[in-house]
């Protein structure tokens, strides 16, 4: 039996996207296979007396909790953790900053796998010392583990063009499932096909933004629905929360059940895709699988994952593309109809969790020789 921690997470289950949902899934898949799957929970977003979910064990480690050192610390004392009771074959960790730790475990006989979720130090909410440990990472994690591995081709790509270095890609997947519950959609008053939805943190690197401007600017009948929260960037959420002064039919959720996700998305008219970040977005992965209409950012990430399953706009005038595009699905709601088709076989060809589960499980086999 092959023994496999996850680091890097906050714990499942856990109402995020990203890494979370790469965690339960393949951990719950492995499992499966006769797997023993062990993922590091931090304390504080998991119930820290639960030991098992779906035959997966929950290690809770206490750590920081705070924006820019909470996951170095929870890393470092998990890492610490394995290596003491060698309880595991392999770590997955999920996340670049945690890659100067991938050296320790090694000295130890643990193999280690580092995944690098895109161009982590680009991102908005870093300063100078973040930038710079995480572009530090991002070399590390290419030398310190046994294998790296990323979720897009965009990632893939830079990799190899910034450091002449191969990596694996593996991507994320999706639930093929749809959403049946309408008590969600009652409890806000929302009808189908007949509201716009967005998901994710409320973070600047999401450039939520983009939308609400829009929006904000041209006074749909719609209502549009934010699915997401943050527990750390409260200046910026006070700043999105100012946006329902202009827009009377804004609806923020916070975080929701997986479910009641699925089902607000699913019955949606359009799903709108602002991230780029240059990792995979698991909602947006998601949404493809769901079938929904996708308008989304030209950016190259967003292109290597949803292909010609979705309407792009422009990033170099995003105001005035994305508005065009929500001006035509207002007054023809079957206008881009095809894209919905695109994006489902799309989701169903590259993004099955079984076959996802395949490829690391080939990965563990392999380093494991």
């Amino acid at each position: 039996m092959q023994r496999v921690g996850i680091i890097g997470v906050r714990g499942i289950p856990v109402p995020y996207s990203g890494f979370e949902t790469l965690a339960e899934q393949l951990s719950i898949h492995l499992v499966k296979r006769g797997y023993e799957m062990k993922v590091y929970c931090r304390t504080g977003y998991v119930q820290n007396n639960k030991k098992y979910h779906y035959g997966i064990g929950l290690v809770h480690i206490r750590s920081p909790k705070n924006k820019y050192f909470e996951t170095f610390f929870h890393s470092l004392f998990s890492t610490v953790h394995a290596c003491f009771y060698r309880n595991v074959d392999v770590i997955l960790y999920l996340g670049v900053g945690s890659a100067p730790f991938s050296i320790l475990p090694r000295l130890f006989g643990i193999k280690t796998i580092v995944h690098i979720d895109g161009l982590d130090w680009k991102r908005k909410k870093w300063g100078l010392f973040g930038k710079i440990y995480l572009l530090l990472s991002e070399f590390l994690a290419l030398f310190l583990p046994n294998c790296t591995i990323t979720d897009t081709s965009y990632a893939q790509d830079y990799i190899l063009k910034r450091y002449t270095k191969k990596i694996r890609y593996i991507p994320n997947g999706f639930l093929n499932r749809t959403g049946k519950d309408k008590k969600i959609q009652e409890k806000y008053n929302l009808k189908k096909n007949n509201y716009i939805v967005w998901v994710g943190r409320l973070v600047p690197d999401n450039n939520l933004e983009e939308l609400l401007d829009v929006l904000s600017i041209n006074k749909y009948n719609f209502p549009c629905v934010i699915i997401g929260g943050d527990h750390y960037d409260l200046e910026y959420q006070k700043k999105i929360f100012h946006y329902n002064k202009k827009i009377s039919s804004l609806i923020f959720t916070d975080f929701i059940p997986q479910a009641d996700l699925i089902e607000l998305v699913s019955k949606s008219r359009a799903y709108i895709e602002t991230k780029r970040s240059g990792g995979s977005h698991p909602s947006l992965i998601e949404a493809m699988g769901l079938g929904c209409l996708i308008i989304a950012n030209d950016h190259p990430t967003t292109r290597s994952i949803l292909g010609s399953g979705g309407k792009y706009y422009s990033l170099k005038n995003s105001f005035t593309s994305l508005t065009a595009i929500i001006n035509s699905i207002t007054q023809d709601r079957h206008k881009y109809e095809t894209f919905k088709v695109k994006a489902k076989n799309r989701a169903e060809a590259m993004y099955s969790w079984d076959e996802i589960s395949n490829r690391y499980e080939e990965l563990f086999s392999a380093i494991l020789l």
